[in-house]
């Protein structure tokens, strides 16, 4: 792994030396540690450079600044979003219905580990049968009761994109409660 420079800051990721990333989005939502949001874009430009030749980013089309960042990885460069056709891998022609997690950010999730594992070879029913019956983190999106009158949902959401993108979730799963 290239050395890294410690004048700037620096994301937890950069004490792993990972061969596959799932790049979501390079959205700026560490303000406290990144001046600007083309600072923090950067961070993910480093991160894909230290990808080896034979490693795997996995780009989600959909994510903000992620199409900023997928021509500096020296790798393979597989991609997917939720519905831009243009992807390789594409969550509503996959068809997560059958799936524990609700969502659009869910499905699009999944459809990135199914894309990873397909990449490396693995069978694409049996992946697609595996990650349909995952039930997700703890404290994402769970659903912790359910009545005639109420729904309570934990989410641990830590960001307003990511609170956003869980109130957009529920709404989906529940249009008529509200």
């Amino acid at each position: 792994m290239p050395p890294i420079d410690d004048s700037k800051p620096k994301s937890k990721f950069f004490f792993y030396d990972p061969k596959y990333v799932i790049l979501t989005s390079a959205e700026w939502d560490h303000y406290d540690k990144f001046e600007s949001e083309e600072a923090y874009v950067h961070n993910y430009i480093d991160l894909v450079q230290t990808l080896p030749k034979d490693g795997v980013l996995v780009a989600n089309l959909d994510g903000k600044n992620v199409e900023k960042v997928m021509p500096h990885a020296n790798c393979k460069v597989i991609t997917y979003s939720y519905d831009n056709l243009k992807a390789d891998f594409v969550a509503f022609t996959l068809d997560w219905s059958e799936a524990n997690l609700f969502g659009q950010f869910n499905q699009s999730n999944l459809t990135a580990a199914y894309a990873l594992l397909v990449t490396l070879g693995f069978d694409g029913d049996t992946v697609k049968k595996h990650l349909e019956s995952y039930n997700g983190l703890i404290y994402r999106l769970q659903k912790v009761y359910k009545s005639d009158q109420h729904i309570v949902i934990r989410d641990l959401a830590h960001s307003p994109v990511k609170a956003q993108a869980a109130l957009e979730a529920i709404r989906e799963q529940w249009p008529d409660w509200y």
